[in-house]
């Protein structure tokens, strides 16, 4: 069998038994446990490089992403501000979006900057799924799968690797 195919049929194991287990499971004690976003993660994992450093860089972006929508609109929503044509909110997605890009620059744990924005879009999706949800729950339904689509990509690439060791080549007599 072919790496591609070991892999398509480990990723496909994983994520339907992934699928049965949180649809089952519904909650982490008050924690609504979503299933879309770790499909999100999974393919971050893989997006940047199938590897432990893209891992160590994809988690800190989604964080990072997740982290400053749940602060700042938790901010946004504290302000009770009159914001009929948004333009309040539009600047906190700024303030939400420059750093995510700008830390880039700073340093390379951040620099997986598509990652931070899928973060930041995962934390609205699962914010408009929770609407009466706190910020707090909402980050914290929104890392959970984030981290686990990690995982299970990491996962997922290892059973490959176990199934089908790679081959040393033979050494060149010198």
């Amino acid at each position: 069998m072919k790496k591609t195919l070991a892999l398509a049929t480990s990723i496909a194991v994983l994520a339907g038994i992934w699928t049965i287990f949180v649809l089952n499971v519904g909650s982490i004690g008050s924690i609504p446990f979503i299933l879309w976003p770790t499909f999100v993660g999974w393919a971050a994992f893989f997006y940047l490089g199938a590897n432990v450093v893209g891992m160590r860089n994809g988690l800190v972006q989604l964080s990072t992403g997740v982290i400053l929508s749940g602060l700042f609109i938790w901010l946004y929503a504290a302000l009770k501000l009159s914001d009929p044509n948004f333009i309040i909110l539009g600047i906190f997605v700024f303030i939400v979006a420059w750093p995510i890009t700008a830390l880039s620059g700073f340093n390379n744990l951040w620099a997986a900057v598509p990652a931070g924005f899928c973060g930041a879009a995962c934390w609205f999706g699962v914010s408009g799924m929770l609407p009466t949800a706190s910020p707090l729950i909402v980050t914290i339904a929104t890392l959970i799968p984030l981290f686990s689509g990690e995982v299970l990509a990491w996962l997922s690439l290892w059973i490959v690797g176990v199934l089908m060791p790679e081959k040393k080549a033979a050494a060149v007599a010198a």
